[in-house]
């Protein structure tokens, strides 16, 4: 049970004197002064025992942590102890003697510890304020604030720095809550375990405390896990990018395979392009992460990013060169008619042309050319038994 604030001023507000309640300090005990009288070996057996009771009790108050009078029943024997001291230590007000004075002192000493733990535990209760509200805010926030998933590669700057801020977010709510608890169970005094869980309504308890201890360690952990493993991504993306870029950095218009599956096949110039834009956005992907993480882009990067831009602009000059090598020759003839004819004839089906491009006529009008072409037609198959084949038909 924790102490409230009135609980605690009222600490020790019991002796005789007066009581300073609104200080919440133990009043001060006055030992009469009265003619001394010889002690008797009896009360000086007493008088001893009690000096050692009284330093034994202040050798059990604990300066350090959370205070032992935010424990009511440890309050109460306090009380209850120091009473009993009191109302002894008055029976030898009257004795002018060294262990009589001895036995004053140590009161006095008593009185101190148990104020000064007093003003303690009031400080550490009135500094705690709401400890169950608290606890309660810390466990929402922690489930809130969680560790963000990987991004895929490609990704903007905008979904860069809104992971960053998820993780830090999450981080820091869990190194803040994992600092917390320490303090918490150590200024306040807290059951060891509850009937029932606080979701059904039940107070904070130590077990809960290291319930929340495992919740925030796991969030930091979970942070820095999907950190390197976004970090190991990206790596492997520029690794497995750079193997790729090999092929495209030996690109020859110059070589003939090179010029026609690269260069002069159909949609090869898209496809080269969409590539090449591919890789820079992976390497943009990692610009943009380092940039959340409040990093200029390294060397690496940037050379890379360099270095793409470079190989497209070389991929077009090397195209034009390519197509420049095939450009059609100069036509001898561009009347309508006889271009007409020549586009008829190779979009025949028989003829198997396939697509095209523009035509150019070589010569200037038709040429006439002859060849002689015959069909045979066959009626009869003989074969002897000498194996000859003889064919009856006509041509």
């Amino acid at each position: 049970m924790r102490l409230s604030t009135a609980m605690l001023v009222s600490l020790f507000a019991m002796t005789a004197g007066y009581t300073d309640s609104a200080l919440g300090s133990p009043a001060p005990i006055v030992l009469a002064q009265n003619q001394s009288r010889a002690i008797t070996s009896g009360e000086l057996v007493r008088v001893k025992k009690l000096l050692r009771d009284m330093q034994n009790v202040r050798q059990s108050i604990s300066s350090k942590g959370q205070s032992m009078f935010q424990d009511v029943p440890t309050l109460r024997k306090y009380e209850k102890r120091f009473g009993q001291f009191t109302d002894a230590i008055k029976r030898y007000a009257d004795f002018d003697h060294a262990e009589v004075a001895a036995a004053k002192s140590g009161y006095l000493a008593l009185r101190k510890a148990l104020a000064d733990e007093h003003a303690r535990a009031k400080q550490q209760a009135d500094g705690t304020g709401d400890v169950q509200g608290e606890l309660r805010a810390m466990e929402a926030e922690l489930h809130a604030k969680v560790a963000p998933a990987p991004l895929r590669i490609p990704f903007n700057e905008q979904k860069a720095v809104n992971w960053v801020a998820a993780a830090v977010a999450a981080k820091l709510a869990g190194q803040a809550a994992a600092e917390r608890l320490p303090e918490i169970t150590q200024v306040t005094k807290l059951e060891k375990s509850n009937t029932g869980t606080v979701q059904q309504g039940a107070r904070y308890d130590l077990q809960d405390i290291g319930r929340l201890q495992r919740l925030a360690q796991g969030r930091v952990q979970a942070v820095d896990q999907t950190r390197d493993t976004m970090m190991g991504n990206l790596k492997s993306a520029f690794d497995t990018m750079d193997n790729e870029l090999e092929y495209f950095r030996k690109l020859d218009p110059e070589n003939p395979s090179h010029r026609a599956n690269a260069f002069l096949k159909e949609g090869a110039a898209v496809k080269i392009h969409e590539r090449l834009n591919g890789f820079s956005y992976t390497a943009l992907s990692a610009k943009h992460f380092l940039y959340a993480m409040g990093l200029p882009a390294s060397e690496n990067v940037q050379a890379r990013l360099d270095e793409i831009r470079a190989l497209k602009d070389t991929y077009d000059t090397n195209l034009e060169k390519a197509a420049g090598a095939y450009t059609l020759p100069a036509p001898a003839s561009s009347d309508a008619a006889l271009l007409a004819i020549a586009l008829e004839i190779i979009e025949r089906p028989k003829y198997g042309f396939g697509s095209h491009g523009p035509l150019v006529l070589t010569t200037a009008e038709v040429v006439d050319r002859e060849r002689e072409e015959s069909e045979a037609v066959f009626d009869d198959v003989d074969v002897s038994l000498s194996g000859d084949i003889t064919l009856t038909g006509t041509e």
